[in-house]
């Protein structure tokens, strides 16, 4: 167990060694937490986009390679899941 001490050296609190995440990774990356609810909104929109790109304007997601049937599945796919919608 390792004993952290703050500024004035009191023990603030104790650690066991080999605690952590799994990955290893110590830093909660606080900016990308902050930020991921701007990445589900903007993931939101596009899928919304999609959704009319299909009922409006299939010819044109034709036109730049993308299968009628891989625009649907992407645009039912929930705002936490990442794209996976890749042009060729």
């Amino acid at each position: 167990m390792q004993i952290y001490r703050n500024r004035l050296g009191r023990a603030d609190h104790a650690i066991a060694v080999g605690a952590g995440f799994a990955s290893g990774d110590y830093d909660l990356r606080i900016p990308a937490i902050l930020g991921l609810p701007l990445t589900w909104w903007e993931r939101a929109c596009f899928r919304s986009k999609l959704r009319a790109d299909i009922r409006d304007r299939s010819d044109f997601l034709r036109d730049i390679g993308i299968d009628v049937l891989e625009a649907h599945a992407e645009a039912c796919r929930f705002f936490w899941q990442p794209i996976t919608l890749k042009r060729p």
